[in-house]
This record gives structure tokens, C-alpha cells and sequence, in this order.
């Protein structure tokens, strides 16, 4: 049963009044202007004093010349015009033009705003669309285990739609901002304009893209990650990317400072584990004979390509080619050995143990593992190597490789060279020529 009630103008209280549907209709005399204020004030007091509002199925409240539309809709409460709600239960309503279908536990505060199969949503603002949030998943999850929880929307424009396939029922999404949008999204939080997200278990996402950043379909943020920042974005997922512009598009990663990028590949684990501190860096690899696995960066204006546990301090830097077979050291391919640990190891969140920093270890001692401190050094196909200082060069080529060396000091060069160790002056003492050691 409905009970309805209409807006008008009392000449006695010379304000708005919430009366009877039935109520007779006085108009305003002398052309007299009533604010919005009025009005809402009028219907807020409805709202806090009236006895009914426990007692029947649904009040409404409407202006008579644009009626609100409630069918099949028990304990609920519609204030405005143009509100379009049906086959709802325990809704509240406030507003123009909203569209709530079944759904249930619905609260909408504004204008526009369209709530689909999904039931608790608490939506304010205007244009923001919510469906299917309660849909049946392959997991037998249909939204009625979802009690106690809630998603909550603010802004404009935000588009939301469907959930995901292994949800348990204890997530609540939160969007604040304008035009986000996401498809099959689990629990998160976003805070922003113009993000686009898929299935975000577990993200915070702080900060804004612009319009055209959202369109060009490349800034979709991943899951499990921690995003604070003007256009930052993780990409993979259970990344950190903190800072503006700061990209971690690998996997697994940190950034932290304005404009540094960890770089996406076609790998299935892209840039895994790396991190870079600073500005203006980059760590890169083609996914074919390097995945740029742990590689690390503190500095400005320095890169890594192609480097697995690989580190750089300092500035203006570049290190690329420290790399041996993917597998070397982790005991083959995905689903066997040491990798597939560190893999699960990270992904349920078990987190630190010794044998997988031993696996890491073993790791290190087939792969890269160069060590770049200081600035403006340079470093090409080379492995298990240190450069220390200033201006030093240490570089090899694809077939022979600068290995186990150790370079300090300023302005040093060494090319296809092996078990060097040069301090400053005694550089020349060490230079072994690669072939020279390889006929020896």
C-alpha cells in the first residue's frame, strides 16, 4: 500500500507543506518566489516528524505535474519528481528522475542516478549508473550473503556494472569522484576522476586521469595495488605506484617519484619484484630473454633494461643486458621448482620465508646481478659485476660477456673483460681480453 503526498503552497504558514494527495491546492499570492531551501526544509520535517512512516508500505512524497512511479515496492520512501522505482523493498529515494529496479537496501540522493539488480548501494550525486552487482556468479555467490556490507558512490557519471566471478560476500566497493568506471570490480577504494578499473580486489586507488588518458583505453588499473597520485596507475596488479605520473605497469612492483615507469612486456610476469625510488626512471625488458626479474632503482634519471637482480644508485645511469635464461637458477618453467614458490609465495600473501630468499639467492648467483653506485656509468652485457664511481664503462658483447668484475673510480673503461678488479690506477693490470682468457 502507498501512501502519497503532495507539495503545496499553505497561505496560512506562508511556506511549503507536505500534505494528503487528497489535500486542495493553494497558489502563491503576488508572484512571491519560494527558494529550494523552502522546499526542502518542508520536506525534511515530513521526513523526521511523520507518524506513518513505520506504519504503512511506502510514502511518497511528489509534486502532482510530474508523479513519481513506485510498483511492486514495499517499505520504501520517494521524495521528489520523476523517480521511476519498482519490485524494490526498504529503499529511500530522494530526488529527480532516478531509476531503481530490483534492487534492495537502496539509498539515492540526487539526480539521474540509475540502480539495477544491486542491492545496498548508498549512491549521491547525479548520472551515476549501478548494475547488476548481484548477479549470479560461477562461484553460487547472488548477493543475499552480502549482508552487512555495502558499496558506496559519490560524484558524477561514475559507471559500474557486474562483480566478480569468486567473490565471498564481505566486499563493499567505495567510488568517490567523477566519471570512473569499472566492470566486474570485487572490494576497493577509489578516489578520483576519469579511473578505469576491472576486477580490483583489494586496491586503493587515490588520484585523477584526464579524459583523454581514460579514452585511450591504456590506463585500466590492476588489482591488489596501491595507487596514490595524479595519472599514476598499476598495471599487472600488486603493484604500488606512488606519485605523479608514476607508472608500475610490471608486476608485483614499486614506484615511488614523480615520472618513473615500470615498464609492461609480453611476459607473464613483467618486471616482477623491481622497484624504483626516485624520479624520472626506467626499468624495461622484452619478455624474451629477460623479464627484468628484481631489478631495483634508487636515483634520478636512470635505467635498467633487460637486467634481472640488477640495482642502480645514483643518476644518470643506464645498465641493460645483465641477463642469462629466464630459468637459470629457479628450476624451470612455471608450475616446477623455485619460481612457481615465489610466485605463490607472493600472490597469497604468505610473504618473506628463508627458503624462498635462499631460491632468490641461488637466483642471483646464475643471472645479472650487476651493481651500478654512482653516476653517469655505463654498463652493456655484463653479469655478476660491480661499478663503482664516476664516468666507468664496462661492457661486453652478445657472444662474450664482461663477467665477475669489480670497476672504481672515474672515467674507467673495460670491454669483453672477466675477473677484473681495478681500483683507479691499477686498471691496466687487470684488463683481460676476452678471447685472450677464453684460449688461455
Amino acid at each position: 500500500m502507498n501512501h502519497i503526498y503532495k507539495v503545496i503552497w499553505s497561505r496560512v504558514k506562508n511556506s511549503y507543506v507536505v500534505v494528503s494527495e487528497i489535500a486542495g491546492t493553494a497558489r502563491k499570492s503576488g508572484g512571491v518566489r519560494v527558494s529550494k531551501n523552502a522546499l526542502a526544509a518542508a520536506l525534511t520535517a515530513f521526513l523526521l516528524t511523520s507518524s506513518v512512516a513505520g506504519a504503512v508500505d511506502n510514502v511518497i512524497v511528489e509534486n502532482t505535474e510530474a508523479p513519481n512511479a513506485v510498483t511492486d515496492t514495499t517499505d520504501s520512501t520517494v521524495v521528489g519528481i520523476d523517480n521511476e522505482v519498482s519490485k524494490e523493498k526498504d529503499d529511500v529515494i530522494v530526488g529527480k528522475k532516478n531509476t531503481i529496479k530490483d534492487s534492495e537496501d537502496v539509498r539515492v540522493v540526487g539526480k539521474g542516478n540509475t540502480v539495477t539488480n544491486s542491492d545496498r548501494q548508498n549512491v549521491f550525486g547525479d548520472n551515476n549508473s549501478i548494475t547488476n552487482r548481484d548477479a549470479g556468479t560461477v562461484s553460487g555467490y547472488h548477493g543475499i550473503t552480502r549482508n552487512g556490507t555495502s558499496d558506496l558512490v559519490i560524484g558524477m557519471g561514475n559507471k559500474i556494472k557486474g562483480n566478480d566471478t569468486y567473490m565471498t560476500g564481505h566486499e563493499s566497493l567505495t567510488v568517490i569522484g567523477n566519471n570512473n568506471e569499472t566492470v566486474n570490480p570485487t572490494s576497493g577504494i577509489v578516489i578520483g576522476d576519469n579511473q578505469t578499473f576491472g576486477t580490483i580486489k583489494e586496491s586503493v586507488i587515490i588520484g585523477s586521469m584526464t579524459p583523454e588518458e581514460k579514452a585511450s583505453g591504456k590506463r585500466e588499473q590492476g588489482g591488489g595495488s596501491v595507487v596514490v597520485g595524479y595519472n599514476a596507475q598499476s598495471g599487472r596488479g600488486l603493484n604500488v605506484a606512488v606519485g605523479h605520473s608514476a607508472l608500475a605497469l610490471g608486476h608485483e612492483g614499486t614506484v615511488t617519484g614523480h615520472n618513473s615507469v615500470i615498464e609492461a612486456n609480453q611476459g607473464s610476469f613483467p618486471n616482477i619484484w623491481s622497484s624504483i625510488y626516485g624520479v624520472n626512471n626506467k626499468i624495461t625488458s622484452n619478455g624474451n630473454t629477460s623479464n627484468g626479474i628484481a631489478g631495483s632503482i634508487i636515483g634520478a634519471w636512470n635505467k635498467l633494461d633487460n637486467a634481472d637482480n640488477s640495482m642502480i644508485f645514483g643518476s644518470g645511469n643506464i645498465l641493460s643486458h645483465a641477463t642469462v635464461d629466464m630459468s637459470s637458477g629457479l628450476e624451470g618453467t612455471f608450475g616446477q621448482g623455485a619460481m612457481t614458490e615465489l610466485l605463490f609465495r607472493s600472490g597469497y600473501q604468505e610473504g618473506y620465508s628463508d627458503q624462498a630468499a635462499k631460491a632468490m639467492g641461488d637466483f642471483a648467483n646464475t643471472s645479472g646481478s650487476v651493481l651500478i653506485a654512482g653516476n653517469g656509468n655505463r654498463s652493456d652485457y655484463t653479469r655478476r659485476s660491480q661499478i663503482i664511481g664516476t664516468g666507468n664503462v664496462l661492457n661486453g658483447t652478445a657472444n662474450g660477456t664482461s663477467a665477475n668484475n669489480t670497476m672504481a673510480g672515474f672515467q674507467n673503461t673495460g670491454t669483453n673483460v672477466i675477473i677484473m678488479k681495478c681500483p683507479a690506477e691499477q686498471i691496466m693490470s687487470f684488463l683481460v681480453p676476452w678471447q685472450q682468457r677464453k684460449t688461455s
